[in-house]
């Protein structure tokens, strides 16, 4: 589970910085991402829910 801040500096650093990161059904709040400290760049965010997917922002 990603943190933000508040996960291992290795482990934050290659997910912040990988090609892409998959979030299924995750409903970001200051609890996973580490009291709103992730930095993850959104356009390289793919966001699987229940109704939709959305890939860098578009749907």
């Amino acid at each position: 589970m990603y943190d933000g801040k508040l996960l291992d500096e290795g482990v934050r650093r290659v997910v912040e910085h990988g090609d892409a990161v998959i979030m299924a059904g995750t409903l970001t709040n200051d609890f996973n991402t580490g009291a709103y400290s992730s930095n993850l760049d959104p356009a390289r965010i793919i966001d699987i829910r229940h109704h939709h997917v959305r890939v860098g922002g578009m749907t």
